[in-house]
């Protein structure tokens, strides 16, 4: 798998209230000489639950674009996921603001993400998916 993230620039200004939001995109894409059948948008899935959960992420909910759905199992919140063509992970840290993880599935051959977090990143979120990319998605 490749992987590429790039920081966008905030369009939200910074208060005292709130710190400024900075937005990430992670894109995840099936090499063209990748075994197949491959489903990539699974195994990406699995690997940011697991990786979010090891770093003290708790999954909290998902927004499919009608209803925020809770889950219980890493399993249903793929199918969730997967179902919509567009839906909002929601995690959060024991201490930390929830945050919400963009997904946008493709055709089976890639996954795009995006996210955000707060100017300073006192959950360590961001640090968190930058090492997503560079651990799991090589």
């Amino acid at each position: 798998m490749h992987a590429v993230v790039r920081e966008l620039d905030s369009k939200q200004p910074a208060t005292k209230q709130r710190p400024r939001t900075v937005r990430a995109k992670l894109t995840i894409v099936k090499p063209n000489n990748a075994p197949t059948p491959v489903d990539i948008e699974h195994i990406a899935l699995t690997a940011l639950l697991a990786h979010l959960s090891a770093r003290g992420f708790a999954p909290l909910s998902i927004f499919n674009g009608v209803d925020v759905v809770p889950f219980t199992t890493n399993a249903r919140a793929i199918d969730l996921l997967l179902a919509a063509e567009q839906s909002t992970l929601m995690v959060q840290a024991e201490h930390g603001n929830p945050h919400g993880i963009f997904i946008v599935p493709g055709n089976g051959a890639d996954i795009v993400g995006a996210w955000a977090f707060d100017d300073g990143d006192a959950d360590h979120f961001n640090a968190a998916m930058i090492e997503f990319d560079r651990v799991a998605c090589g």
